[in-house]
């Protein structure tokens, strides 16, 4: 059985077909409105999946996917993750956008190309997403997912959100441009009441070429993410992640902890949704090794919403996400901090770290120590550069960065010399 879980704001669709026939189920939802640093919001969470096996067969299960929102920071993200893995056992499980199980849903949406707006709407909750589909149901880019809590009529909620809040964004994207969208296809998805409601003003706001409201739309998510569980391997999915990392510094003359934006810019990098990225790199004499004590390492990673994200919980706080210390490390060799979109988790190595599929490293410091000493057996050399290469090479420890930039230059000159 493949199934599609659509964890929604106000009940949980499931979603997967037996014998060519559709089957849904409605489950009341699971709250997650719980503070991300709550560690029994993992625990709840996993319990609350491992119960839905009242309306699915577990025992018949072969994959599962599950939506969440692309407004969700890393630490959410990785708590659905953990949950399911938890919850799945050794099931084969996955995790997709809810926008793009949106497109998934039903053939009418399945085939369309172009800039398309998924609008969600449920009550007192909506959403606005904007995708480009640049090969229709093989490769798909999640620009943005905007976030609506209204609680007054939803026309009105809508066209004010719309205007003061989409459209900016939108021209920033290209989706709005001289006055008018560029849309190929708006897509209405969610309660159907309101869908019907509010399908006029859409169409008049937006004009699209097409306008759909597939059949059953209440739970189109949840069966893009059984479509998703059949053949979604074969699609390629990118999406703006819509927060960006900063790191940790501090200063003894202020004693303030600071935070300094890195330079692997989110806003602008669609990423696969399966990729590993390596978001920056660090050494010991880095201004970012919070440790005051010789060759020891303290690092923290940090995110904050990006400077356009629209997040109506007011939220604008740094979320701690990676912690790295270790009292007694000294590493010549840079460490590496990887971003692993697949399980929404922040990793760490040596860069040239041996594994399974990299070979050993070779011993940096002893090849350091053996180039500066082939450059000392250079006839002729000029003293001074030979002084400098006799104090480099008679180092006992280790060569960290500084070392090997000072050892390039001489390196350098020393070539320059024989020419």
């Amino acid at each position: 059985m493949l199934v599609g879980i659509d964890l929604g704001p106000k009940t949980t669709k499931i979603a997967y077909r037996q014998e060519g026939k559709w089957h849904y189920h409605n489950v009341a939802p699971f709250l997650y409105e719980a503070d991300d640093s709550n560690t029994d919001e993992e625990k709840v969470l996993t319990s609350y999946l491992i119960g839905l096996s009242r309306e699915i067969d577990f025992n018949s299960l072969l994959s599962a996917v599950i939506s969440y929102p692309n407004y969700w920071n890393l630490s959410r993200r990785r708590t659905l993750y953990k949950a399911c893995q938890a919850a799945f056992s050794d099931r084969i499980f996955s995790l997709l956008p809810e926008p793009v199980a949106a497109l998934m849903g039903h053939e009418s949406t399945r085939s369309l190309c172009g800039d398309i707006l998924i609008v969600e709407l449920h009550e007192n909750m909506a959403s606005f997403s904007l995708l480009t589909v640049i090969q229709a149901g093989q490769d798909i880019c999640l620009e943005i997912q905007l976030p609506l809590a209204y609680h007054q009529p939803v026309e009105p909620a809508l066209q004010d959100f719309i205007i003061n809040h989409l459209q900016p964004r939108a021209k920033q994207l290209g989706f709005f441009e001289a006055g008018s969208w560029r849309l190929k296809a708006v897509v209405l998805v969610g309660e159907e009441t309101l869908l019907h409601q509010a399908a006029s003003l859409v169409n008049s706001i937006f004009t699209p070429r097409e306008l759909i409201i597939p059949v059953q739309a209440d739970f189109q998510i949840a069966r893009g993410l059984a479509e998703w569980a059949a053949g979604g391997e074969h699609c390629r999915v990118k999406a703006i992640y819509p927060f960006e990392f900063v790191q940790e510094t501090f200063s003894l003359d202020s004693a303030d902890h600071q935070f300094e934006p890195l330079p692997f810019d989110t806003n602008n990098l669609a990423m696969d949704l399966k990729a590993r990225y390596l978001i920056t790199t660090l050494t010991t004499g880095s201004l970012f090794n919070l440790s005051t004590g010789n060759h020891t390492l303290h690092y923290r990673l940090w995110e904050r919403p990006g400077g356009q994200t629209q997040d109506n919980s007011g939220d604008r706080h740094n979320h701690l996400i990676w912690e790295f210390e270790d009292p007694n490390a000294y590493i010549a060799e840079p460490l590496g901090v990887y971003l692993h979109m697949g399980e929404f988790a922040i990793e760490s190595d040596t860069i040239g770290q041996t594994s399974m599929n990299k070979p050993a490293p070779y011993d940096l410091n002893s090849d350091y120590l053996k180039l500066a000493q082939r450059l000392l057996a250079i006839p002729f050399l000029n003293e001074e550069l030979k002084r400098d290469l006799q104090e480099l090479a008679s180092q006992l420890e280790g060569y960290d960065l500084t070392n090997q930039l000072e050892l390039t230059r001489l390196r350098l000159l020393a070539f320059l010399q024989l020419y």
